[in-house]
């Protein structure tokens, strides 16, 4: 695969439309390795990251540790719909959790810095940290509400494959 290139922006969004938290906006190419397989109807706008880890006809089977992926994330967007009190983040909570297990995810370890996102793709298994970035003081109304996602190779492996 090819070193991932600059940000390419994403389809164009409606202007009157609020940007949701896990709603692709830019990306780069190495996004392909999340979108390989991916049912063409989870890549309609709003593109939701979220939506697309966690339904069945997105990249959640091919997700090696997804029971510690939901355990973490799902707690973090129940949190984010609370505080908002946004009925769209509830509504996507609620579709989310019914494509789990009956049981609840295994809670994340508070010594863990950042959420391993294991994924098998085209035979190889890769490892991403994820880190999530905010602006806490934007000097820009319209940054308000954006939040950027990162996914760093975790291992030697995964840097290679993007090596190539």
């Amino acid at each position: 695969m090819a070193p991932p290139q600059e940000a390419e922006p994403a389809r164009p969004r409606d202007p009157g439309r609020r940007i949701h938290p896990s709603c692709l906006i830019l990306a780069n190419n190495a996004l392909d390795v999340f979108l390989d397989g991916v049912d063409p109807e989870l890549l309609k706008p709003p593109i939701h990251m979220m939506r697309l880890g966690l339904h069945p006809d997105g990249f959640a089977k091919r997700i090696r540790n997804l029971a510690q992926v939901r355990g973490y994330l799902l707690p973090r967007l129940a949190r984010q719909a609370a505080n908002t009190r946004d009925a769209e983040l509830h509504s996507l909570y609620d579709e989310l959790i019914a494509y789990g297990p009956d049981h609840d995810d295994p809670p994340p370890d508070p010594a863990d810095i950042a959420l391993p996102i294991r994924i098998r793709h085209r035979g190889t298994d890769l490892c991403f940290i994820n880190a999530i970035t905010t602006f806490g003081t934007p000097f820009d109304i319209t940054l308000e509400e954006i939040a950027v996602e990162t996914y760093l190779p975790a291992d030697t492996e995964t840097a290679e494959f993007f090596k190539r």
